[in-house]
């Protein structure tokens, strides 16, 4: 599944804000993800779209 023009556009905004806190951005797992001791962290997006968007 690959990544619409509006998940890329998310993403990109997105991207300086997660990284501040050592977010690193998992594209294809449309994702957000930082190692902690314990595993990892993530933040994970799920965009839907609409044939009329307001």
């Amino acid at each position: 599944m690959g990544v619409s023009s509006t998940e890329a556009k998310l993403y990109g905004t997105l991207s300086p804000f997660f990284g501040k806190f050592g977010f690193e951005l998992l594209t294809e797992s449309k994702q957000f993800r930082r190692g902690v001791p314990s595993g990892f962290v993530n933040v994970i997006l799920s965009v839907s779209q609409y044939e009329t968007e307001y």
